[in-house]
């Protein structure tokens, strides 16, 4: 918070009147990897006049996102190899019936 209010010290929220800002900007970037959090605070900086939202720097990186849908995809197809292998086979009774 100490760099983006240093970087936009005529935009950025006050802190100390309105405690409630700061609770809910720990709040939400409590979880955020340190690494990322300031470089998408410096991206930001170097992009953007107005002081940052908490979205600009929980945001992810292109290559995070992609790398979150692969493993959401390798996910999802484990779990149609495992449910697959589960699977029942149909009874012989049903199976005649479905063909004719």
């Amino acid at each position: 918070m100490a760099k983006a209010s240093a970087a936009y010290p005529n935009k950025a929220p006050d802190f100390r009147r309105n405690p409630q800002i700061l609770e809910l900007w720990v709040e939400r970037l409590a979880s955020v990897d340190a690494a990322i959090g300031l470089a998408n605070l410096n991206r930001h900086i170097d992009s953007s006049n107005f002081f940052p939202d908490i979205a600009d720097i929980v945001r992810l990186t292109s290559n995070e996102v992609t790398n979150l849908i692969r493993e959401e995809t390798q996910e999802r197809f484990r779990l149609l190899a495992e449910w697959e292998h589960k699977a029942t086979p149909m009874p012989l009774q049903l199976k005649r019936g479905a063909g004719e």
